[in-house]
């Protein structure tokens, strides 16, 4: 604490507005003081968007490009694609899932359209299909979701690895 004709420093004190405003309390500065704290936070939660905006809990962002994004929670990874996906960020898309088949126990792909349907397990899946329906599915609508849920253990995707740059490059198809 600093002493003598100084303020204390350290301190928070907070005042009230007096009786003698009148007529000027709307465009006061204090009257703003009472606003909620958490109201951007409460906005933001508010006007979630995309595929996974009903989805719960702690979550980290793995990877990102202009228009794919690699999202773990828990023992998911939920992966948003935007409109305008290049062939690049495609290639390295499916060359992501297919490492992750070869590292996963068992994995089950689903795709979230306006409703969470089932692709099957992620080695039975043809990738050429995948990417037509992908394709077809941004053609109608601005973000889809692909989920891949880990019924055993945590594959690669789950590890940082996969997603540095080096591990990018390696798995691209």
């Amino acid at each position: 604490m600093i002493t003598g004709d100084l303020a204390p420093i350290g301190r928070v004190h907070l005042v009230g507005l007096g009786p003698d405003v009148g007529d000027e309390q709307d465009a006061h500065i204090l009257t703003q003081l009472d606003a909620d704290a958490n109201m951007g936070a409460k906005k933001l939660l508010a006007r979630r968007k995309g595929p996974f905006k009903a989805s719960r809990g702690p979550s980290r962002i793995m990877d990102r490009s202009a228009h794919v994004m690699y999202r773990r929670r828990g023992h998911t990874i939920e992966i948003t694609i935007r409109r305008g996906i290049t062939d690049k960020e495609f290639d390295i898309l499916i060359g992501k899932l297919k490492a992750h088949r070869m590292g996963a126990m068992s994995s089950v792909l689903y795709i979230i359209l306006r409703h969470k349907k089932k692709l099957g397990h992620i080695d039975k899946i043809d990738y050429k299909k995948l990417r037509m329906k992908i394709d077809n599915e941004l053609e109608k609508k601005a973000t889809i979701g692909l989920l891949l849920v880990d019924t055993k253990g945590k594959g690669p995707l789950q590890v940082g690895d996969y997603h540095t740059f080096d591990g990018k490059t390696h798995n691209r198809c």
